[in-house]
């Protein structure tokens, strides 16, 4: 499963891009008890040169001792969270988004710059934007 794909502030170093992104993957292992994985794209010359990015991907299991286990939260169905009181898929995304907010955010401050990323669309901060058209092969 990939509950993100995170942009990463072309302001920042790639040092500081990879700390980032190795943050947000160790949270993402300790809350869900998964195994992750993820690589960072930088963008192609020919591309758009902030498209800095990072792919993080989860196991659909928790990762014990004696193996892979029952599936994460993340993973679960809407129904079964609801009935053991825990958030829907779709509120536990919005979270890893902001937390993913919340590091990156924390790093552009610590580098110095004063500029804040934001996980909200475009739609719900009231933007009307043409999105641009993906090209395979042209920095993803």
């Amino acid at each position: 499963m990939s509950p993100a794909n995170s942009r990463l502030p072309h302001e920042l170093t790639a040092e500081q891009r990879l700390e980032a992104t190795r943050e947000m993957a160790q949270e993402l292992a300790n809350h869900y008890g998964a195994a992750v994985d993820f690589a960072i794209h930088s963008p192609h010359e020919a591309s758009d040169v902030c498209n800095h990015h990072a792919h993080i991907l989860l196991t659909t299991r928790q990762v014990t001792e004696e193996g892979l286990r029952e599936q994460t939260y993340l993973e679960r169905e809407n129904k079964w969270l609801l009935a053991n009181d825990l958030p829907m898929t779709d509120m536990q995304l919005r979270d890893i988004r902001q937390r993913w907010d919340g590091i990156a955010n924390e790093r552009l401050a610590k580098a110095g710059l004063d500029i804040r990323i934001d996980h909200l669309s475009h739609l719900e901060r009231g933007l009307e934007l043409t999105p641009t058209e993906y090209m395979e092969g042209h920095g993803g």
